[in-house]
C-alpha cells in the first residue's frame, strides 16, 4: 500500500483500515476533513504531516488491516455494525452512566458530565433506531434488489443521501459531545480517586471513544460511499427500463 501525503483521509482510511485510530489520534475525522488531502487537513503542518505517515505505516502488520472491509457485502457492512458497534453503544452506555453517578456528587462539573452523558445515551439510542429502521433496511433493500435483478422503486424520502446527510451530521455531533465530555473529564481534579471512581469512567470512555471513531469511519468511509453508488446504479437501470 502506498501512503503519501497526497491520498485523501477517507482514501486512506479505505486502504487501511487501522488509520482510523491514528487520524483520531491526531484530531482528524472522517467528516468534512475526508475530502480534504491528508497534508492540509485542519492545517496540518509538513512536520507533523510527516509524522502521521510515519504512524500508519508503523502499523502495516496489525492484524486488523487482514479483516478486508472494503470487501464486504452491503447487507453483512449493515448487520456488523448492528451487532458489533450498536450492540456495544447499548451496552455501554448505561456502564458509563453508572459510573458516573458513582462519581458524581454536588459539584457543577459533576452534575454537567451526568448531564452530558445523558443526552449523549438519548442521542444515541435515537440516531441508532434510524439507523436501524430506516436507512440499513433500505441499504438492504437495494442490494437485495440489485442481485435479484429486481424493479427498483424510488423510496419516499427521495434518495438516500437525504438520510446520509442527517447521520453524517448527527456523527459530527456526537463527535463533539465526546470532545466536550472529556475536557469535563479532565477539568475534574483527580484526588485520591484516581485508581476509584474517576479511573474507572475515564476507562470506560476511552474505551467508548475508540469503538465510536471506528464505528462512524466504518460507515461514512466504507457502507456510505457503496449504499449511495449502488442507489445511482439502481436508479439508472430503472431509467433504462422504463425507456
Amino acid at each position: 500500500m502506498n501512503l503519501t501525503t497526497d491520498k485523501t483521509i477517507t482514501n486512506t482510511f479505505q486502504d487501511f483500515t487501522k488509520a482510523a485510530l491514528i487520524l483520531r489520534n491526531n484530531d482528524l475525522n472522517s467528516g468534512k476533513a475526508g475530502s480534504k488531502i491528508l497534508k492540509d487537513a485542519e492545517n496540518l503542518s509538513g512536520k507533523r504531516s510527516k509524522k502521521i505517515l510515519i504512524d500508519l505505516r508503523s502499523l502495516k502488520d496489525i492484524s486488523i488491516d487482514y479483516i478486508k472491509i472494503n470487501d464486504w457485502g452491503l447487507d453483512f457492512l449493515c448487520d456488523f455494525i448492528v451487532s458489533n458497534h450498536h450492540k456495544y453503544i447499548k451496552k455501554m452506555l448505561p456502564k458509563i452512566l453508572s459510573a458516573c453517578k458513582v462519581k458524581s456528587g454536588k459539584k457543577p462539573k459533576e452534575f454537567n458530565l451526568f448531564k452530558e452523558l445523558t443526552q449523549l445515551k438519548n442521542d444515541f439510542e435515537f440516531h441508532m433506531q434510524k439507523e436501524e429502521k430506516l436507512l440499513f433496511p433500505y441499504i438492504k433493500k437495494m442490494d437485495k434488489i440489485f442481485y435479484d435483478k429486481a424493479e427498483y422503486e424510488i423510496p419516499p424520502f427521495g434518495s438516500i443521501l437525504n438520510l446520509i446527510r442527517v447521520i453524517e451530521k448527527e456523527h459530527i455531533l456526537a463527535g463533539k459531545s465526546l470532545i466536550k465530555i472529556g475536557k469535563i473529564c479532565r477539568g475534574s481534579k483527580a484526588g485520591t480517586d484516581v485508581h476509584g471512581s474517576k479511573k474507572i469512567l475515564n476507562d470506560y470512555l476511552s474505551e467508548f471513544d475508540t469503538d465510536f471513531h471506528f464505528h462512524v469511519h466504518l460507515e461514512n468511509n466504507i457502507l456510505f460511499p457503496k449504499a449511495i453508488s449502488l442507489e445511482k446504479k439502481l436508479k439508472k437501470t430503472s431509467k433504462n427500463l422504463n425507456k
